[in-house]
Formats: structure tokens, C-alpha cells, sequence
């Protein structure tokens, strides 16, 4: 089994991998993972960093907020005393 630590600046495995893995992550492979981590990275950090602040809020004590759009789904009740039994 042979380490591959760090196959760019932007894309770094974290675990050794031996030939099998070698097979599935072909140089083309190994471009295009690096091409989507340079593509989507900004973007996933900004959603982590919101999420982070949501479940502060939520730790602090403020509760979730819903859309208003969805609030007849969320008042919906189901009237049993129209139905026998």
C-alpha cells in the first residue's frame, strides 16, 4: 500500500490507498474531483459557516423559523368527528 498524501494544492486524501484505489482514481478521476473541490469549496464553506451560526442561535435558545407559504400545511388537523368509529 503506498501514501498519497497530497495530489494538489486544493485536494489531499487523507488516507493511503494501494492499487485498487489507484484504479478508480485515475489522473482524469483524480482532475475532475479537483476541479468540483475548487468549484463548490467557497461555496460549501458559506453554507457551513450558516449552519454553524443557525445551530448557534438554536443552542441559544431563538427557535426555527418557518416560511410563511407553508404555514396552512403546518396548521392543517385532520377533524375526526366526521368519520364513525
Amino acid at each position: 500500500m503506498t501514501q498519497q498524501a497530497t495530489i494538489t494544492d486544493e485536494l489531499a486524501f487523507s488516507q493511503p490507498y494501494g492499487e485498487q484505489e489507484k484504479q478508480i482514481l485515475t489522473p482524469e478521476a483524480v482532475e475532475f474531483l479537483t476541479e468540483l473541490v475548487s468549484r463548490f469549496t467557497p461555496a460549501r464553506n458559506k453554507l457551513l459557516a450558516a449552519r454553524l451560526q443557525q445551530q448557534q442561535a438554536i443552542d441559544d435558545g431563538q427557535l426555527p423559523d418557518f416560511i410563511s407559504e407553508t404555514a396552512s400545511i403546518r396548521k392543517w388537523r385532520l377533524d375526526y368527528s366526521r368519520y364513525p368509529g
